[in-house]
């Protein structure tokens, strides 16, 4: 739950920063450069999630161990 409350925060803020954009534009490249950082990261968690909850590597998984023939 936490999770997805945290990337729907992040998406709302990146439509805000995005709709400031437009409403505002930046007068320099300067502040449009300074601006795409934040966004970037608030996209990023708010496509792929927080990165201390996603790994690196995929997992392997396990297979199940042979059935017991002896009886």
């Amino acid at each position: 739950m936490n999770d997805i409350f945290i990337r729907l925060v992040c998406g709302v803020l990146v439509a805000v920063m995005g709709l400031g954009m437009v409403a505002h534009p930046p007068t320099n490249t300067m502040q449009v450069v300074g601006m795409l950082l934040p966004v970037s990261m608030l996209l990023s968690v708010a496509i792929r999630g927080l990165p201390w909850r996603r790994s690196s590597f995929p997992r392997k998984r396990v297979p199940p161990p042979p059935p017991d023939a002896g009886g």
